[in-house]
Parts: C-alpha cells; sequence; structure tokens
C-alpha cells in the first residue's frame, strides 16, 4: 500500500508466515472506496478457493468477520456496512449480500440466475444503489438484473434478458447505463450500452462495433472507456467516450501483455499493468483527461532491460496462416531465422 502516489510501499498482509513450506499466498478481492476495508483471499498451494477475510486498513487487524473455503468475488459496499460476494456452488453461482458483524450463514441471496456454469462477479454502484450483478457468463443465453435495493419479493424480481447464443459477456455499470462486453453477433465482441430504466433489447446501443482486433476486456474510469485488443499476439489500449467515440491509444513499452485500466469513474486517474519477456510487472498511473502516463510501480526484477531487445517475426504454416515469433535477445547481437523445412512455422536460429 501506498498513502501517496510517491509515498513508501507498505506491507498489509505478508503471506511467508501463514505456512512453514511458504505455499500459501494472497489475493486482493475488493477495497473499499475510502481505503480503509480491504478483503483479500488466502489460497493454499494450488488451489482454487480461498477463505477471505477483511482488514481494517487503520488498525493493521482483520476482522471477525470471514467466508469459508471457496471460490469468490467480492464487491464493499461504500458505506462499508456490508458487502456483496458472488460464490460458486454446485447448482450454480450465488450472489450473497453479508452484513459486516453478522456470521456469514445469515447471509441473504439477492441474485439467484437459474445457471448450470459461469460467473457472477458483484460490483456495488458507487452511487450506494447496487445495480445487477456484473457477471461474465460462459454458455448461457439467459441474463438477468435485479435492482438490489430492496429485499427481494416473495417472487423473483430479476429481469430476464433473452438475447440469443453468447459465449461471453461481461458487465460494467455507472449508474443506470449497464456497458456490455458481448461476442453476441460479433465474434471478435464489441460493447454495447444499456439503460436499465428501460431494459428493452430493441434499446441497447453499440457504443463500440466489432473490429479486426479482438475485444479481450474493457473497463470505465475518470469518465472515460478503456477497451483492450488482441494485436498481432499482442496487447493493445484505446481510450474512448461514454458515447462511444474514440479519444486515444495509449502507448505501451512495446510487445506484451497489458490490462484495461481501472479507478473510480468519477476520479481523473486510472491504473494499468504491463509486463513483457523483458519487463518486469509494471503498474502505470494515467492521467484520463490529458492522455499522460508515468511508471507508479515495477517489480524489483534483477534484469537490465536496456541490453535486451524484442522483436517479432513471422512465419507461415503449411496452409499459409501466418505464425508470429517473439524473440528476445541481447541488444546489438546479429540474429539470423530461416525456416528448416521440418518445421516450417518455427524459428531455426537465433545466432550472435
Amino acid at each position: 500500500m501506498k498513502e501517496a502516489l510517491d509515498g513508501p510501499d507498505q506491507v498489509l498482509v505478508d503471506p511467508a508466515p501463514l505456512s512453514p513450506d511458504h505455499t500459501t499466498w494472497v489475493s486482493f478481492l475488493d477495497i473499499s472506496e475510502d481505503g480503509k476495508l480491504v478483503a483479500y483471499g488466502i489460497r493454499r498451494g494450488g488451489e482454487d478457493e480461498v477463505t477471505v477475510k477483511l482488514l481494517d486498513v487503520d488498525s493493521r487487524r482483520n476482522l471477525a468477520d470471514e467466508l469459508p473455503r471457496g471460490r469468490y468475488d467480492v464487491s464493499i459496499e461504500p458505506s462499508r456496512a456490508g458487502f456483496y460476494y458472488s460464490r460458486f456452488e454446485k447448482a450454480g453461482p450465488r450472489v450473497y449480500h453479508h452484513v459486516i458483524g453478522q456470521p456469514a450463514s445469515q447471509d441473504r441471496v439477492v441474485f439467484r440466475p437459474g445457471l448450470r456454469a459461469g460467473e457472477a462477479d458483484r460490483r456495488a454502484s458507487l452511487r450506494g444503489r447496487p445495480l445487477p450483478p456484473d457477471p461474465c457468463l460462459r454458455g448461457q443465453r439467459r441474463r438477468a438484473h435485479r435492482n438490489l435495493g430492496a429485499r427481494p419479493r416473495a417472487r423473483d424480481s430479476a429481469r430476464p434478458h433473452r438475447q440469443g447464443p453468447s459465449r461471453q459477456v461481461l458487465w460494467r455499470n455507472r449508474g443506470d447505463t449497464l456497458y456490455i462486453h458481448t461476442d453476441w453477433k460479433a465474434p471478435h465482441g464489441r460493447i454495447l450500452a444499456i439503460d436499465l430504466r428501460n431494459p428493452a433489447r430493441d434499446r441497447w446501443r453499440e457504443l463500440i462495433p466489432e473490429g479486426e482486433e479482438p475485444i479481450e476486456s474493457f473497463s470505465i474510469a475518470g469518465g472515460m472507456l478503456f477497451v483492450e485488443t488482441l494485436r498481432n499476439c499482442s496487447s493493445a489500449l484505446a481510450v474512448f467516450s461514454p458515447e462511444g467515440r474514440r479519444v486515444r491509444d495509449i502507448d505501451l513499452a512495446g510487445i506484451g501483455s497489458a490490462s484495461a485500466p481501472g479507478g473510480n469513474w468519477s476520479g481523473h486517474e486510472a491504473f494499468f499493468q504491463f509486463n513483457s519477456f523483458h519487463i518486469p510487472e509494471s503498474i502505470y498511473r494515467y492521467d484520463t483527461a490529458g492522455g499522460k502516463q508515468s511508471l507508479w510501480w515495477r517489480a524489483n526484477v534483477p534484469i537490465d532491460r536496456d541490453q535486451l531487445e524484442l522483436k517479432q517475426v513471422w512465419y507461415a504454416s503449411k496452409d499459409g496462416t501466418k505464425i508470429p515469433c517473439s524473440c528476445c535477445i541481447a541488444r546489438g547481437c546479429a540474429w539470423t531465422a530461416r525456416i528448416p523445412s521440418s518445421s516450417p512455422a518455427t524459428a531455426d536460429s537465433i545466432s550472435a
């Protein structure tokens, strides 16, 4: 944790003492809007399941609240009085609400789609009026949303939408506007906007149409939409207005993997990750108004990237499909890459 942009690093949770063989590790699940409460998961070995704990940042002490071992996504309410979480269960994903200080056995179900597989990732609205779960649902045709501002009625008040076949849907909400990344009628993906006050399908708006580059993910922060696409097997980031107008591209440090920038919608900054073969995990701060970016953090790895050079070359497979190959070599070295007859798509040699 840093208390300021240029402040020193502070350890919040140290996984080293949690197991003598150091096979236990921790991960952030969510952080409250004011930064005073952290939900984190404790994972043992290579398990997918985690135990969820809550940390009071000011006192550096865990709260008594705990969720048992399972697969979760967590979203803390702005008031810090409780949090929403999704959990994978045998009957499908469920979304619950937990009140701080109460046992988890009393948590109430607030969303129960009739799904047999998938994910439901609950995000609470910054306006304090939670809107629909923010799910990534795979292999399903039925979508639903519910206003979570009131307790469920006797009959399930979730509002379903049938939208045809789709392999992936990712939701982000800003107030009454729901942004959706879907491959419905768009194999490479597109971004839609839905007004939840009038969510009929014929009122859905296409903000960002399908393009040649597949959309990997998107985010909303600082009054902007950020879209990550895959360009020649490398990440590319672009900034769009809420109306879908392309504002600018984000310059990355080269070939590598990046994440869609994250931050508050009402803020003026966002942060994104980037790493490559010769660049350690790095976090950049991005000014959403002016478009300036600066390195905020980088993993302390003993590597001199200035001494290395990364190139991407292409080879044709037997059927003519172009296949990329990324080559990382010492800077200044002469190198050759010829195609051997036994393996048409493999670089044969990289030599000094």
